[in-house]
């Protein structure tokens, strides 16, 4: 399970998602990412460093934010 490094963009505290922009990309962005519940609204906060999850590298969709430093 790889494990990648963005920023969080947004983050949505009715459904638990992000939108997060991948590092090292100017244009890529995920949307509607899953946030692991051990993780506070508190602590998703615009501009953060963020560590997500794929579980399948080949299915983006397929991913959860599962860090915040």
């Amino acid at each position: 399970m790889p494990i990648r490094k963005g920023t969080l963009k947004a983050f949505d505290n009715t459904t638990k998602k992000a939108t997060v922009q991948m590092d090292g990309s100017l244009s890529l962005y995920l949307t509607e990412v899953p946030v692991s519940r051990e993780l506070t609204s508190a602590e998703m906060t615009a501009g953060r460093t963020v560590a997500i999850a794929f579980f399948d590298e080949g299915n983006p969709e397929d991913a959860m934010v599962v860090g915040v430093f």
